[in-house]
């Protein structure tokens, strides 16, 4: 850890891809991301880094515009996280935000949201993070004015409800791939909305996997 900081602050021009996985980063690892301009791919995954860690990040990334992709799985962000790492969306360089299997929550889903309109992200991931009909109807709102063209929003208890928001969204977004699986769209209506999800991505050129 101590090598790769040391080459985040001196700025090294070789450094455009770094992982730091299940590991614990400090407040000197954001100070110096806030700086960086040869990082592109950045990939914290799995290091717990919490709300706390969330908006220490979200302060480095409002101030960096070079970053594209950052990997921030299983890293225990909740609601509070999540709305802080938005706020960052309207200054921050990133095209892709990877967020599965954390605790965001329906709270967290709508805070990200509502910054989406204002973000430079192509690729979301969500994926496993509970957010739920409502949160699925958050996420369906902001599709229409976003430029999200990856959206991966598998294991999010998303019911009926949830997937006729997706389903009426697609008809106006710049969506190309939609993943929905493993979610809770059954019993009757299940046929009925992913058919609809179906046809509606098809009339769109979306790849579809509900």
């Amino acid at each position: 850890m101590s090598t790769e900081l040391g080459r985040l602050e001196r700025n090294d021009p070789t450094l455009t891809e770094l992982d730091i996985l299940w590991s614990k980063i400090g407040p000197g690892f954001a100070s110096a991301l806030a700086t960086n301009t040869m990082l592109i791919d950045l990939d914290l995954g799995g290091d717990s880094i919490g709300d706390e860690g969330a908006e220490t990040l979200a302060a480095a990334l409002a101030a960096n515009t070079t970053l594209r992709t950052l990997h921030l799985w299983t890293n225990n962000i909740g609601a509070r996280g999540a709305a802080m790492l938005a706020r960052s969306f309207s200054t921050s360089g990133l095209t892709a935000l990877y967020l599965g299997t954390n605790l965001l929550g329906p709270e967290g889903a709508k805070a990200i949201a509502e910054a989406l309109p204002i973000s430079r992200l192509a690729t979301l991931d969500l994926s496993g993070n509970g957010i739920g009909d409502a949160g699925a109807a958050k996420i369906a709102k902001a599709l229409r004015t976003s430029k999200l063209a990856k959206l991966f929003m598998m294991s999010n208890s998303i019911g009926n409800r949830g997937a006729g928001r997706i389903a009426a969204a697609l008809r106006a977004c710049a969506l190309k791939t939609l993943w929905l699986q493993h979610n809770n769209i059954k019993d009757t209506c299940f046929a009925k909305q992913r058919s609809r999800l179906k046809k509606v991505a098809i009339a769109r050129g979306v790849t579809l996997l509900v």
